[in-house]
């Protein structure tokens, strides 16, 4: 998760940490969609390696929710 963050953060081009539960909080919802719309199961991700373009996903997502 803390990968993804620091993808997030980069992605809004934010310098402080001061939102960091909140983008926590918005990776996990963003992942959770994904797990839905791929019909993989809940915490799929827990144990399996996204792919690419489902990490790219989750970071738009999550910056979008964000934004």
């Amino acid at each position: 998760m803390e990968t993804l963050l620091q993808k997030v953060r980069s992605n809004l081009m934010l310098t402080h940490t001061a939102d960091d539960e909140l983008l926590r909080d918005l990776i996990a919802a963003a992942i959770s969609y994904a797990e839905g719309y791929q019909h993989v199961g809940s915490r799929y991700y827990d144990e399996h390696e996204m792919s690419p373009a489902t990490e790219r996903a989750v970071i738009m997502l999550a910056s979008h929710f964000y934004e």
